[in-house]
């Protein structure tokens, strides 16, 4: 005979996972690995931050402690929140605003694992006064042209005082269109460029023997980016639907409109 299991039981699992309490647990881990990873990007720069933390599975902590890392506390929290709208939430036209809103959230863990997923990664190398529109994949696959060029116009480093030690690099950046109009910019540790549906970090740098100085860029080619945009405008509506549904409902309490009835 086949295990089967009964109905009872799953909705009992269901609403274990939509617990109120595990949802306050994922949030104060999401705050504390977005209060942890911003301290680790001051020191190593945004892109290492994006790579060790956000956009990680596990973050291991000293070197060696393996903690969950931002998608898998994302991924844990988009479970409970889905079992919260099947178990906990009450459709009704009074809980709308916080239907929304909890829609909304679903909707931006949602997006971030798109992203995540179908995010490209591409890398540029550019020396002093050299322009290329050609980036080579991240794992060693064909590059793919941008629809612009970029040139690195001029590079800089901050050194730590009295050592060898780098504390941040900047490289000054032209982007130049099809048309062969161009705009300045600038890339740096964490100030990356955002334009034409790509993202540019400060990666690497080089000097070579002749004292040229050569600047990597890590390249991230964003999709799916209209989501996160999405879902804040359900948080919006949900939490301004609720605002004003709470307003209303304080109102008909009050003493002056009890007195207003007939």
């Amino acid at each position: 005979m086949k295990n089967t299991m009964r109905p009872g039981a799953l909705a009992g699992i269901g609403r274990s996972l939509a617990s109120l309490k595990l949802t306050v647990v994922l949030l104060l881990l999401l705050a504390s690995l977005v209060l942890g990873g911003t301290a680790w990007q001051a020191e190593h720069g945004l892109y290492a931050a994006q790579r060790d933390v956000f956009a990680a599975w596990v973050f291991l902590l000293f070197g060696f402690i393996p903690l969950p890392g931002l998608l898998t506390a994302g991924l844990l929290l988009f479970v409970n929140l889905l079992a919260a709208a099947a178990f906990r939430l009450r459709y009704r036209w009074r809980h709308a605003g916080l239907i929304l809103i909890h829609y909304g959230l679903l909707l931006l863990i949602a997006g971030g694992f798109v992203i995540s997923l179908k995010t490209g990664e591409y890398f540029l190398t550019l020396r002093e006064g050299e322009s290329a529109g050609v980036l080579s994949h991240a794992d060693g696959q064909a590059g793919i042209r941008l629809p612009f060029a970029l040139k690195l116009v001029d590079f800089e480093k901050v050194m730590h005082p009295g050592t060898d030690i780098p504390k941040s690099f900047t490289s000054r950046v032209e982007v130049i269109a099809g048309d062969g109009r161009s705009r300045s910019a600038v890339i740096a540790m964490n100030r990356p460029l955002r334009t034409g549906g790509y993202t540019f970090y400060q990666s690497s740098y080089a000097e070579e023997k002749d004292g040229v100085e050569s600047s990597t860029f890590s390249v991230v080619r964003n999709s799916g980016r209209w989501l996160p945009y999405a879902a804040s405008a359900l948080l919006f509506l949900g939490l301004a639907w609720h605002f004003l549904a709470q307003i209303a409902c304080g109102w008909k309490r009050s003493p002056a409109a009890k007195g207003r009835k007939p």
